[in-house]
């Protein structure tokens, strides 16, 4: 694990590396972009925008994510870098990059994600050697994932009457087909939710031991607090928007469960002024061990890939596209 912690430091920033193979450099930096900067590229190549997937949209993911990669790995920072990965391949091993940005929320909006080596010619998050995990600060140890087997997965399948359509069922069917030999095997158990209110998420979770909670619905922000919500259903079928403490407030005395998968969109999205804004990093704070949610939008070729491994949710832009987010929050 390469441990990066970014911090305010003066006028800027400082990247310090809490721990690695290569023990444990620190370097100056300032921001790669301003506000104005990262909202227009946000909204032209993915963010919170259309993706057009032309090669010169991708030239500008390429110098977006050389920017947020020079921006830290610089200096002694990126000398431990390369020696990390050399140390790590010497042995066979990848190197996860873990960032900490507790410190620093207006930077945690940033999609880090897409940091993009330069000299490698290659981005961090698409080779399995460079996993980048977002890591969330807390008092409290965090739980063992070991497990016996079978591990029981509850599926909350949200789809109110008056929100637009999803195929949460075709996702449901999605991830019994991609589980199916460990589910004859014996290694792995499905229980989709017969409905998606908190009421009966809060029996199903006193009556059985479960292990991964996945949802599949709507998300988005909630217009009194601002903070991200999951929408629910109520008793009669219509939406309801479930906030990130409500739901870990639920969840927090489920010991047995490992990992919440969100498949809303927004899930993950971070508040600028708080790091525990979003629905993911409140369930972080509720002690969930770990969270897969989504944050920024990918197109939906990608989403299928993916969804083929963990299903994933859509939701449908104007211009008719389905769009998913993705991102990871790990304790």
């Amino acid at each position: 694990t390469f441990d990066l912690l970014l911090e305010k430091s003066g006028d800027g920033y400082r990247a310090h590396v809490v721990d690695s193979p290569a023990g444990q450099p620190s370097a100056q930096f300032a921001p790669p972009f301003d506000a104005n900067e990262a909202a227009a590229f946000l909204a032209r190549v993915g963010g919170r925008g259309a993706f057009a997937g032309t090669g010169k949209s991708e030239d500008l993911v390429k110098q977006f994510g050389a920017r947020l990669f020079d921006a830290v790995f610089n200096g002694e920072v990126l000398t431990g870098y390369r020696r990390s990965r050399d140390a790590a391949d010497r042995e066979g091993k990848g190197l996860r990059v873990k960032l900490r940005l507790n410190d620093v929320p207006e930077l945690a909006d940033l999609p880090w994600e897409l940091m993009y080596d330069a000299g490698a010619n290659t981005f961090l998050n698409l080779s399995r050697k460079t996993p980048l995990v977002r890591f969330l600060e807390l008092p409290n140890p965090p739980r063992t994932l070991r497990i016996e087997p079978p591990l029981r997965i509850l599926g909350v399948l949200s789809l109110p009457d008056d929100y637009v359509e999803l195929g949460v069922e075709r996702e449901w069917d999605k991830l019994q087909e991609a589980l199916k030999k460990l589910t004859d095997d014996g290694l792995v158990e499905l229980y989709p939710l017969p409905d998606a209110t908190t009421g009966e998420l809060q029996q199903a979770l006193r009556k059985q031991e479960f292990h991964i909670l996945h949802f599949v619905g709507h998300g988005e922000a909630d217009p009194k607090t601002n903070e991200g919500a999951l929408v629910f259903e109520n008793e009669r079928g219509r939406g309801r928007l479930v906030s990130g403490e409500m739901l870990g407030t639920l969840l927090r005395d489920a010991r047995s469960l490992r990992l919440v998968v969100l498949n809303a969109c927004e899930g993950a999205r971070p508040d600028r002024n708080d790091p525990f804004g979003g629905v993911a990093q409140r369930l972080i704070q509720q002690t969930i061990p770990a969270v897969i949610a989504m944050q920024f939008e990918i197109t939906d070729r990608a989403a299928r890939t993916f969804s083929s491994k963990s299903p994933t949710s859509s939701r449908t832009k104007a211009d008719g596209m389905p769009t998913r987010k993705f991102s990871v929050w790990l304790l």
